[in-house]
């Protein structure tokens, strides 16, 4: 992967990150169906895991540089 790439990916996972966040766990608030465990936990992890790739491919750019 070039760096490039890299920082591009550094750049837009906190963004996709933000949208699990706000499609799996703040959606079950304002929705009118059940509150699902499940689905708020997985939109946690999902969303730490985006947060802490972005982390790491921006430390790796940075290094490169």
């Amino acid at each position: 992967m070039t760096t490039e790439q890299r920082k591009m990916f550094a750049e837009k996972l906190p963004d996709l990150a933000n949208w699990i966040a706000g499609a799996m766990v703040f959606g079950q608030f304002v929705s009118g169906e059940a509150f699902r465990i499940l689905t708020l936990i997985l939109g946690v992890i999902l969303t730490i895991v985006f947060y802490y790739v972005a982390y790491r491919f921006a430390r790796i750019s940075k290094s490169i540089e």
